[in-house]
């Protein structure tokens, strides 16, 4: 009996056990119908939203090929938007090039013909010699656009200088055909002359050129920082001075003419009448400063004296202001430079007779010593010293 009721008790036991078992197992079981369910919902979603994620791709690849497709056209666009601007620049660089070109010959020509004039007298010819000089278009060079044309950034310069020596000589030939020994600083057009008078005026002509030869355009305080490679500002006689001197060297063979720019040629062809132009200039540079300071070119018996007597002249500081003053120091610095170069060729000044006697003549009214004695500080003082420095040398250079 006892055996029975321990196994009676043992098989309740495993009973309950099992069904306790049983339990837990369904509700694991349910739970992972659960689970499942709520994956397979989870899964679902993200298949929806794989879709929608590929659909978006989609989207986003049709949106990139067609910016892809703009860019291109972009590109393609903005490349014909800069060719046709290249094009307008270039237009605009032909257009300012003619118009320059077209414009400054009319300016020289209109001048040309003031200074042929036989009614424009010396002091009126130099005036326009001057402004003859600052038009050609060397002195306009830019240094830009189509100025800078060529193997070398002034290759375009040197053309303009070239095309210029061309014009200068050309038109010298046509005032020069009295005597090549002539040098006549005082020729002055005379419409009341019976004889010479064309001779006169083509004298004339010469001088006023060969006086404006150092004239400069102010276009060129730009030109300065175009890599021009100058220290100076390149003038007219800046042309002749470096041609003559290149002369030097291809006579001595240490170089040829194709080593020098083409306007160095040109002058050399013409080397006879650069050296005359020089002397006229030395001469002509003497006879501005007597007019400015004497009445010769006012009056004829002011003249006759000077020349033919050898009066006695003033030649005035007291009465001078520092730009006066500056003016004839210019003046005189442009006369050694011109007779500097001519010494430096092997070639001897030429003075007209009627100058030195002139200039033998001349009194400087300011006493050297009262100079001495002011104060070197002052800039008309300084000035001053300077100009009877340089109008006492003069006198030597002109004196046998």
């Amino acid at each position: 009996m006892k055996y029975q009721r321990l196994i009676s008790t043992s098989l309740i036991a495993a009973m309950t056990a099992s069904a306790l078992t049983a339990c837990q197992e369904k509700k694991q079981l349910s739970e992972m119908h659960d689970n499942t369910q709520q994956m397979n919902q989870t899964t679902t979603g993200m298949a929806a939203n794989m879709e929608k994620t590929v659909a978006t791709m989609d989207s986003m690849k049709k949106t990139t090929e067609k910016v892809s497709v703009t860019a291109e056209t972009t590109v393609e666009q903005m490349g014909k938007v800069i060719e046709n601007a290249d094009k307008t620049v270039n237009l605009i660089g032909e257009s300012y090039d003619a118009g320059r070109q077209g414009g400054a010959l009319d300016l020289r020509n209109k001048i040309y013909e003031v200074l042929r004039s036989t009614a424009t007298p010396l002091d009126k010819k130099i005036v326009e010699a001057a402004k003859y000089m600052v038009a050609f278009e060397f002195q306009l060079w830019s240094g830009q656009g189509q100025d800078t044309e060529g193997k070398t950034k002034t290759e375009a310069l040197e053309k303009l200088e070239h095309d210029a020596v061309i014009e200068l000589f050309n038109n010298l030939k046509t005032v020069s055909h009295w005597d090549a020994d002539a040098i006549d600083p005082f020729a002055q057009p005379d419409l009341k002359a019976k004889s010479n008078f064309e001779e006169k005026n083509q004298k004339a002509i010469f001088n006023a050129l060969a006086a404006a030869l150092h004239k400069t355009n102010r276009k060129q305080d730009r030109q300065e920082s175009l890599t021009v490679n100058k220290d100076d500002k390149t003038s007219m006689f800046t042309l002749i001075e470096r041609a003559l001197l290149a002369g030097q060297e291809i006579r001595t063979g240490n170089k040829r003419t194709t080593d020098f720019p083409a306007y160095v040629d040109e002058v050399l062809r013409n080397e006879q009448m650069a050296i005359r132009l020089l002397q006229a200039r030395y001469n002509i540079i003497g006879i501005v400063l007597l007019a400015r300071v004497t009445q010769i070119s006012d009056s004829l018996w002011e003249g006759f004296k000077l020349k033919i007597w050898g009066s006695k002249w003033d030649l005035d500081l007291d009465n001078m202001n520092i730009s006066q003053v500056k003016y004839y120091n210019d003046h005189f610095a442009e006369a050694k430079k011109t007779k500097d170069l001519l010494t430096r060729l092997g070639i001897k000044v030429e003075i007209d007779k009627n100058i030195k006697k002139i200039f033998s003549h001349m009194n400087i009214k300011d006493d050297k010593q009262a100079l001495v004695a002011a104060d070197k500080e002052d800039a008309l003082v300084k000035e001053k010293i300077s100009l009877v420095a340089a109008a006492k040398k003069y006198v030597g250079q002109t004196q046998e």
